[in-house]
């Protein structure tokens, strides 16, 4: 989640609807999800494929993606996982390329929910923060894939 104020706004269009903002803060260290997508219409099959118009997008939620990726407007080319340090294992946040959402299990504790994230390269990161290492922990129902878009 990200917070900004009032003083950061800039117009950009002058609809008083959207606005763009300086900078924002980390509300606090979780996730995020960096999203480009390509704008479906019917005159993209009169467009060099460079000239296809694309919008990104951050979201905090992963249903906000999964709502995405069922939109028969926009077909989704790139999905980057933002991780703070503790969910990555480094002292920095690290954006990088996504492949699948997993939900998983802890046999330790079976009732607390957790998501599994596979990057591209099969390095799994797990969303709970605590330092809890990624073994024993098995995937039960996976979510999304970039494989599937």
């Amino acid at each position: 989640m990200f917070k900004t104020d009032a003083s950061n706004k800039i117009d950009l269009i002058s609809n008083d609807v959207e606005y763009g903002w300086e900078h924002v803060s980390l509300f606090f260290q979780h996730y995020w999800l960096y999203v480009t997508y390509e704008i479906l219409d019917k005159n993209n099959a009169d467009r060099a494929k460079n000239e296809i118009p694309t919008e990104t997008v951050i979201f905090w939620r992963i249903r906000h993606l999964i709502e995405l990726s069922k939109a028969s407007s926009v077909k989704i080319k790139f999905v980057d996982l933002g991780s703070p340090g503790y969910m990555n294992g480094s002292e920095r946040w690290k954006m990088e390329p996504l492949r699948e959402i997993w939900l998983c299990a802890d046999p330790a504790k079976p009732d607390t929910p957790c998501k599994f994230f596979v990057l591209e390269n099969g390095i799994r990161y797990k969303d709970l923060m605590g330092g809890e290492t990624v073994e024993g922990f098995k995937e039960d129902q996976l979510i999304f894939s970039v494989d599937a878009l």
